[in-house]
Order: C-alpha cells, then sequence, then structure tokens
C-alpha cells in the first residue's frame, strides 16, 4: 500500500507542481511587484544556463533566427531611449525577450524531462497548458459568481484594476488572478475556447471548459471573440455535424441564462460583451464601429516630420490626454519611427515563417499564432510582459525546438 501510494505521489505531484508553476509564469498573478517576476525569472535561466549548457545551446541554435531579431529589438530600444534621456518601451522589450524568447527553454526542459518522458509521454505541451488556461476560466467565473472571493482577491492583488473602477457605476470587466485582464487575458481565453471546440471531437465534457473560457472572454477582453468566432466558422462549415452545432448552441443558451440570473445587474454586465457584436456588423456594413472604427480611424496618429517618421519621438502615446493611439505599429512608429516598426514586423514574419516550414500550412497552431501576433501588436502593445506574449512564444519556442531536433534526431540529457 505504502508503495503504491508513494508512486501515485511521484506522478500527481510534480504534474500539479508543474501545472502551479505555468499558471504563474504566464499569467503571473499580481500579488507581487511584476519586476519580482522579471528577476526571480532570470535567476533560474542563469542556475539553469550554468548546469545545462548543452541543452541551452542547442536551444539557442534552433531559435537563433528568433533571439537576434530580439536583440536588436533590446538593443534598438535601448539606443532610442538613452536619446531620450529616459526609459520609455526598453525596460517592456528587456523583459519580453527574456520571459518570452529566452525563459521557455527552462519550461521545456523541465516539461521533456520530468514531465513527458517520465509521466506522460503522450502529453503535448499544447493540452498540458490548455487545462492550466481552462483553470483560469473557472477562476474568472469563480470571481464573477462569488463576490466575497472577488472582495479577497483585492486585498492581496497590487494591480490598480480594482481602484480603476471604483470610479464606475459598475464594474463590467477585469475578473482574473493575471495581469493584464483587459487585453492579452481575454484573448488568450478566447484562443483556448477555439481550441475547446476543436477537441469537442474527443468528448462532450469540452463545453464545459468552452463555456467557462467564454465567460472570462465577456468579462475582460471581447477581442477574444474573433479566434471564436473564426473557429465557428471553420466547424460550421466544415467540421461540425449538426447534432454537435444542436447540442453546442443548447447548452450556451442555458449557461448564459444561469449566469443571467446569477449575477447582480444582469443588463448593466452583459450590455458591454453584446456592444462587441453591434459594434463588429456596424464596422462592416456602415464603416461605423465603435472600438474598430476608433482603432482604424481616431487613433492612427502618424509623426509631424520625416525626421521623426524615421527616428520616432522617443515618447509613449499610450494614455494621453490629446493626441493618444492604443494601435501597437502607431506606438512603435510614434516610438522610435519606421525602421523600427518595420524590424517588428520583419521579426513577426520571420516567425510566421519558421512556423510554416516547421508545423505545415494546415495546423491548427500556425494560423493561430499568425493572426494572433499581427492582431494583438495592432490593439495594443504585445511585445511586453504580458500573458499573450509569454504563451504564444512558449507554445511557438516548444515546437520550433522540438520539432527541429527530432527531425535532426538530436538527443540532449
Amino acid at each position: 500500500m505504502n508503495k503504491l501510494f508513494f508512486s501515485l505521489g511521484d506522478i500527481y505531484f510534480p504534474k500539479l507542481f508543474f501545472f502551479i508553476f505555468l499558471y504563474v509564469y504566464i499569467f503571473q498573478p499580481p500579488v507581487v511587484n511584476k519586476l519580482f517576476y522579471a528577476a526571480f525569472g532570470f535567476m533560474i535561466f542563469l542556475l539553469f544556463f550554468v548546469s545545462k549548457m548543452n541543452y541551452s545551446f542547442l536551444y539557442f541554435r534552433r531559435l537563433k533566427y528568433e533571439i537576434t531579431l530580439g536583440l536588436l529589438l533590446v538593443f534598438f530600444s535601448g539606443l532610442r531611449d538613452f536619446f531620450s534621456g529616459e526609459i520609455v518601451y526598453s525596460d517592456r522589450f528587456v523583459i519580453w525577450f527574456l520571459q518570452s524568447l529566452i525563459f521557455p527553454v527552462y519550461v521545456i526542459y523541465i516539461f521533456e524531462k520530468h514531465i513527458k518522458k517520465k509521466i506522460c509521454s503522450s502529453t503535448d505541451l499544447l493540452n498540458f497548458i490548455y487545462y492550466v488556461v481552462a483553470f483560469a476560466g473557472f477562476v474568472t467565473c469563480l470571481l464573477i459568481l462569488i463576490p466575497a472571493f472577488d472582495r479577497f482577491y483585492e486585498t492581496i492583488q497590487v494591480d490598480d484594476y480594482y481602484e480603476r473602477y471604483k470610479s464606475f457605476e459598475f464594474r463590467y470587466r477585469a475578473y482574473g488572478i493575471s495581469e493584464n485582464l483587459t487585453f492579452t487575458y481575454g484573448y488568450l481565453l478566447g484562443l483556448f475556447a477555439a481550441l475547446a471546440l476543436l477537441k469537442l471531437k474527443e468528448s462532450y465534457l469540452h463545453i464545459f471548459i468552452f463555456s467557462m473560457l467564454l465567460v472570462g472572454v465577456a468579462f475582460n477582453a471581447r477581442i477574444g471573440f474573433f479566434p471564436v468566432i473564426f473557429m465557428l466558422i471553420y466547424l460550421a462549415t466544415i467540421g461540425f455535424r449538426l447534432k454537435n452545432l444542436v447540442l453546442f448552441s443548447i447548452f450556451i443558451f442555458v449557461l448564459f441564462s444561469f449566469l443571467f440570473r446569477s449575477v447582480e445587474s444582469p443588463e448593466e454586465l452583459f450590455y458591454w460583451p453584446l456592444m462587441f457584436f453591434y459594434e463588429l456588423i456596424g464596422f462592416f456594413t456602415s464603416g461605423d464601429g465603435g472600438t474598430a472604427s476608433t482603432l482604424l480611424n481616431d487613433f492612427i496618429i502618424i509623426p509631424s516630420d520625416v525626421w521623426q517618421v524615421l527616428f520616432g519621438k522617443g515618447i509613449s502615446l499610450f494614455g494621453l490626454e490629446s493626441g493618444s493611439s492604443d494601435v501597437g505599429y502607431i506606438l512603435l512608429l510614434n516610438y522610435a519611427g519606421v525602421f523600427f516598426a518595420f524590424l517588428v514586423v520583419v521579426f513577426f514574419t520571420v516567425c510566421s515563417v519558421r512556423l510554416y516550414f516547421t508545423l505545415g500550412l494546415r495546423n491548427w497552431y500556425f494560423w493561430f499564432f499568425t493572426f494572433s501576433i499581427f492582431f494583438l501588436n495592432t490593439k495594443g502593445f504585445l511585445l511586453a510582459a504580458t500573458p499573450g506574449a509569454r504563451l504564444l512564444f512558449l507554445l511557438y519556442c516548444y515546437f520550433i525546438f522540438t520539432t527541429l531536433r527530432v527531425k535532426n534526431n538530436v538527443q540532449v540529457n
């Protein structure tokens, strides 16, 4: 009996710890300053690099193009801030580079050597992360439905979401134990809600996961509806049987009916996510689409002279009282000029092309990664310390590194 207990413990606890580790790494709950996560992660990487140099160098060789371009972004942003005399975006690029391109080597090693190889050889990192993101959606639902839990979390977190919504009549978003709730957090939930739809052919239980993730999208960042819409179009035209579609529709109707009756002020709570679809229809029918038209019209701000177009102003337009912009490429253009913005586009393009040659045109992740990086950097600033950047590039690095290593039959201990 003792032998059986300890053997089960050896299986259960490493997976549990890795699950918690992934959640903290991806979402970095704002219960401590975000610089703590960056510094602690860098220390872990240095210790890993010293002890596993062969593995690290192989990883760097496999991702040499991405790391080289990432270093160029770090260098030029540092140069731009040096001449500006203040730190504007260079610190974000440094943290993004370390967390999204360098630290994944440690995550991949732990998964391959201690999870996949010893415990669950048939599991892919994407499937493991799927349940981590599903848990994030579950936590979001708890925060919405249990006000006492939401108030407790408010007492231990250090973000400014709660303070911001105290000035509002009604809080209609920012539910989750994660940073960046109103941008890439909601988008990730939508991305994996799309994957849940794809997994319906394995089990109808994925409808529950899809539902939790969709609630997280609705009450955090409506841009998370985009990957869900794309997947629904695909499934409705190619992959869905009529029975699946009917069952799916009934379940979603019952779920949102339950939410409507369970929360306070349901009319105000559901108004904001429903407006997304009204705005989207308005944008495609008349060009007047609320947030969409604002992004593509009001937030398009071009520098006033040639010098600023080439090298930028060295400032951030985000959150200014006048002349503000949320569009990532416009922020980059005004910050460091057209050449720097073009370098970011080159980086995205290289990543997309490499993923195409690695996974193939029909792979699910190739399409969603390519769309996500270009789209998210339009909606906001992707290459920073955000859950979206960490998760997207973690999976990118995992697929590039492991696929190329297997193709070349390289074994590293």
